[in-house]
């Protein structure tokens, strides 16, 4: 009889691959109306708001909806803006991207 050792060795275990999202405003700089378009590569519960350069919240856009994997249009005319940097942040699950929007009067 052979004496068999148990097999001690690593397990590795792959971690799914990272979701992606593509922000993107249009046009940027804007005078008036503006689009913001996001892909989403799964499924999220999504936050789109913008904010003023002292991190104040002044519009939101999608607040809490779940959101399957897919692409999405959203086509802004803020008022009450004054020309200036604005932040679009979009939450995704517990990711977080920023781009920068400028408005030009």
């Amino acid at each position: 009889k052979q004496n068999r050792q148990p097999y001690i060795g690593t397990v590795v275990v792959a971690s799914p691959a990272k979701s992606y999202i593509k922000l993107v405003i249009y046009p940027n700089p804007y005078n008036g109306k503006f689009s913001v378009s996001y892909t989403l590569s799964s499924g999220s519960q999504v936050k789109l708001a913008i904010y003023n350069t002292m991190g104040n919240e002044i519009a939101v856009l999608s607040e809490g909806k779940f959101q399957p994997d897919g692409h999405y249009n959203i086509d802004v005319e803020p008022a009450n803006m004054p020309a200036g940097v604005y932040f679009c942040k979009l939450f995704a699950g517990d990711e977080v991207y920023v781009t920068k929007i400028v408005l030009t009067r």
